[in-house]
């Protein structure tokens, strides 16, 4: 069978094509997997960002249109009562903290495949590269598969650093809400 294939070029060809078809179909399953749990830790921190939305809601004094032109669903706290603060305070801490335990899972599982991605990625510069291997091989469709990985790494890294950034963000929003509504309570107290 091997004198065969290498008697015809055509049939070696297509031998070359199904052996990178299967490793390509191989190569993919990682990627499937970094996927769906980049997937759910976009949507836990999605969820995180939603809960600190409706939180900041709770202590805005401003009447806010949703994006559907409805008016907030939620009421207003009574910022000037401490037990209502230590609340909301600790209704914070327990919406930042939801699925924390879930999603450092998701983070830890994605790390661990990248840096095997990662490697496996090396291995194939290395050989690219002729610093290992034979001379007459070529791996330019692998380098080429594994730029288009890299590069989709680098974006499920970058878009949960965006999320976490928002998430991060409302910190200040609450902050400074807080601190207005602060300020209308000396204002009205004077």
């Amino acid at each position: 069978l091997a004198s065969i294939v290498q008697d015809d070029p055509d049939l070696e060809s297509v031998v070359t094509g199904l052996k990178f078809f299967f490793w390509l179909s191989y190569a993919n399953y990682p990627t499937f997997f970094i996927g769906y749990m980049t997937i759910q830790a976009i949507k836990i921190m999605s969820d995180k960002y939603t809960n600190m939305e409706e939180l900041k809601e709770l202590i805005s004094m401003e009447r806010q249109r949703l994006d559907n032109g409805k008016e907030k669903p939620y009421p207003t706290l009574n910022t000037l009562d401490f037990m209502s603060l230590k609340a909301w305070t600790c209704l914070r801490k327990i919406f930042m903290h939801l699925n924390d335990e879930k999603l450092q899972g998701q983070i830890l599982a994605i790390t661990i495949a990248m840096i095997f991605e990662f490697l496996t990625m090396v291995i194939v510069a290395l050989y690219y590269f002729r610093i290992l291997g034979s001379p007459g091989t070529d791996y330019s469709n692998y380098m080429i598969f594994y730029g288009f990985q890299a590069i989709l790494y680098l974006s499920t890294f970058l878009i949960l650093v965006y999320f976490a950034a928002k998430v991060n963000s409302q910190f200040q929003v609450h902050r400074n809400l807080i601190r207005a509504n602060k300020q209308i309570a000396i204002s009205l107290f004077r």
